[in-house]
């Protein structure tokens, strides 16, 4: 079985200056530039304020997964991009990864006198070394590692809500920047993929750390990258291209009127996309999505879905049977544990919205319901999905309906 990952053509790095010194600094380090790439993306990320966002309430929050065998330079590509890029604007650069709640300490303090958690950092780079780690710590009873990252990754807010006021995280949405790079080997990479029904792969960009045009001369390591580090508190909404934008907004009618089933790596296609591209319009301008950034992120995109798509089969090389076996009962398992899991939490979370607008007496607004439910379930639900249920479905009790911008009980006939 061939070692080297798919990788993106050599014309794609000849496309801008920057792109150019991207892969000077990797052959340098005798890196794949791709991998290198995907860390750079994950720093601009972290560079950018939380006020800057894409159309829709799209965030740039960005995590990549870096995969090669041990020895083959999955934290000299990290390091290659920390030593091209070295400001990001914040002090928690290559931070390590642990819990759910450990991951919102990066950004809040303990709750102050006001009842909230100050905001002490806006944002924070996560790096592990070695994914098993992050696997292991996501396996355990009661982790909320990955719904966290699944969180970020989408600008939610997060943290541990029902703790104990000394121990109590929260972050809100819009006040955070995420990014995280992890290191993966193939067969560890591929047990990520078994959390394909709860939206884990779909949001990592993976890029291999093995590339045939690795020069056995390394040439000079080229100066370092300067971004215009926009200002704390500065917010805008990056700028897409017209025909770009009806695009993506063509593509989420066909999908959202059932005209079209995406594959389920491909979910989150479009906003990956987006990010990227504006990325790395980051790295040359302003940010605005351009035809030429888009049609390099999808570049960077189908690259990262053909390393995906490989490593299953390095995996499935090593140990065929066992591997098979093993991810597909890992896949039934997680598909059947997430289905039974969602549908309590959105039963249970429609019930406590039910019996507040009932026990108010009145109706009452979207807010109201929002705070109905534990906080626990916040960080997994869609909350307008559990309205839509509670007025759809509803409970024994009864159900929800909308009266303009409000919600009134509706007692079961």
């Amino acid at each position: 079985m061939n070692a080297v990952f798919p990788h993106l053509p050599s014309d794609f790095y000849t496309s801008t200056n920057a792109l150019l010194r991207i892969r000077q600094a990797a052959y340098a380090r005798q890196v794949s530039p791709d991998a290198v790439l995907a860390v750079i993306l994950c720093r601009i990320a972290a560079s950018l304020p939380p006020g800057i966002v894409l159309p829709n309430g799209g965030t740039l929050d960005f995590v990549t997964a870096l995969v090669g065998s041990p020895g083959t330079g999955k934290s000299k590509a990290m390091k290659a991009a920390t030593d091209l890029l070295p400001d990001v604007g914040t002090r928690h650069d290559g931070v390590p990864i642990g819990s759910g709640e450990g991951i919102a300490t990066a950004y809040v303090g303990k709750v102050d006198d006001t009842g909230t958690n100050p905001l002490l950092n806006a944002s924070a780079l996560f790096y592990v070394d070695e994914g098993e780690q992050l696997l292991t710590v996501g396996r355990r009873d009661g982790s909320t590692t990955f719904a966290t990252i699944r969180s970020c990754w989408s600008g939610q807010a997060f943290g541990s809500m029902n703790a104990s006021t000394d121990r109590r995280r929260l972050v809100r949405a819009g006040t955070y920047r995420f990014a995280l790079a992890v290191g993966f080997q193939p067969t560890f990479a591929a047990e990520l993929l078994t959390g394909q029904d709860a939206g884990d792969p779909q949001r990592y960009l993976f890029a291999g750390v093995t590339h045939p045009d690795i020069p056995s001369v390394p040439p000079p390591f080229p100066d370092p990258l300067r971004l215009p580090l926009t200002a704390s508190g500065v917010s805008f909404v990056v700028d897409v291209d017209a025909d770009i934008a009806a695009g993506i907004a063509r593509r989420r009618a066909e999908v959202a009127t059932g005209r079209t089933v995406l594959d389920i790596y491909d979910t989150h296609r479009d906003l990956m996309t987006l990010k990227i591209a504006a990325l790395l319009s980051f790295l040359d301008g302003d940010g605005d999505v351009t035809p030429t950034s888009w049609n390099l992120a999808n570049a960077v995109v189908d690259n990262g879905r053909r390393v995906r798509t490989h490593l299953v089969s390095v995996s499935q090389s090593v140990d065929n049977d066992r591997f098979l076996q093993g991810v597909e009962r890992k896949l039934q398992e997680e598909s059947m544990r997430e289905e039974r899991r969602e549908s309590r939490i959105r039963l249970s979370a429609a019930g406590s919205m039910i019996r507040r607008t009932k026990r108010n007496g009145r109706p009452v607004t979207r807010s109201t319901l929002t705070t109905a439910v534990s906080g626990k379930h916040r960080n997994v639900i869609d909350i307008d999905d559990v309205i839509d249920f509670a007025c759809e479905v509803g409970t024994p009790d009864g159900r929800l309906k909308r009266e303009g911008d409000y919600f009134a009980f509706v007692p079961a006939a």
